[in-house]
């Protein structure tokens, strides 16, 4: 990830559209504190998907420390609970 000045971002706009498009990420910064953030545009579904994939982490562990390890073979059998 790179960090840019607005200043640097205005004398550079199509370079850094071409680096965000190429899957960079920029950060543009005012009296070097972080104001906005260029990406691709394809980029923010992944983003999203890293935030649900952080969020069932965090539930997981959660449940580990509530109901303890579970095994493979637990999983299974709770899944084909009365299926029978």
């Amino acid at each position: 990830m790179r960090s840019v000045s607005i200043d640097e971002f205005e004398n550079n706009i199509d370079d850094m559209l071409a680096a965000a498009e190429a899957g960079e990420e920029i950060t543009i910064t005012r009296n070097g504190i972080p104001a906005a953030r260029l990406t691709g545009a394809g980029d923010e579904r992944r983003h999203q998907q890293r935030v649900v994939v952080a969020e069932m982490v965090a539930l997981g562990r959660e449940n580990l420390r509530s109901f303890g390890p579970t095994s493979a073979d637990e999983i299974v059998a709770w899944k084909n609970e009365g299926r029978r």
